[in-house]
């Protein structure tokens, strides 16, 4: 009987042998993946970094795409009222004011203000001024200033 036990003792020991080979072999294996566990978490760390670089200068670009677009609109807006100004401009009066003094035409403006003033700068009366029909006759005894609209012909 002792042999059995002998030989169970052994085997027993054989056993335990290879549970602590196989307890080496698993903490290798841990160890390794420990390691890979590291690679990986930093290589996903660097990643996440680049990803947030990226998304910064993405929104950073962006930001300045839209000040630029709101520029671009300010200055469409500024283009196009200096156009309006400008084709304004070339077509002109569509009328002049004629300063007439006793029938005879002294000058012509672009405003009537501007003739009622030149007619005063030459001594009219400064008040008393209205609209006379395109047939009045000048008043009796005085001199007789009239600030006439006259229209202009479309020269195109």
């Amino acid at each position: 009987m002792l042999r059995f036990r002998r030989s169970r003792t052994t085997t027993e020991m054989d056993v335990l042998a290879g549970l602590r080979d196989d307890i080496a072999a698993l903490r290798g294996d841990v160890t390794r993946v420990r390691t890979d566990q590291d690679t990986v978490t930093e290589s996903l760390r660097h990643q996440l970094t680049e990803a947030r670089a990226a998304l910064v200068a993405a929104q950073t670009e962006r930001d300045g795409l839209r000040a630029q677009q709101l520029l671009d609109t300010e200055d469409r807006a500024v283009l196009r009222a200096l156009l309006r100004t400008a084709r304004k401009q070339q077509a002109g009066p569509s009328q002049v004011y004629v300063l007439t003094r006793d029938g005879g035409v002294l000058s012509a403006h672009v405003t009537r203000d501007a003739a009622i003033e030149a007619a005063e700068a030459d001594g009219a009366a400064r008040d008393g001024w209205s609209s006379y029909p395109a047939d009045a006759k000048p008043p009796q005894g005085g001199t007789f200033w009239l600030v006439r609209p006259v229209p202009l012909e479309d020269a195109s």
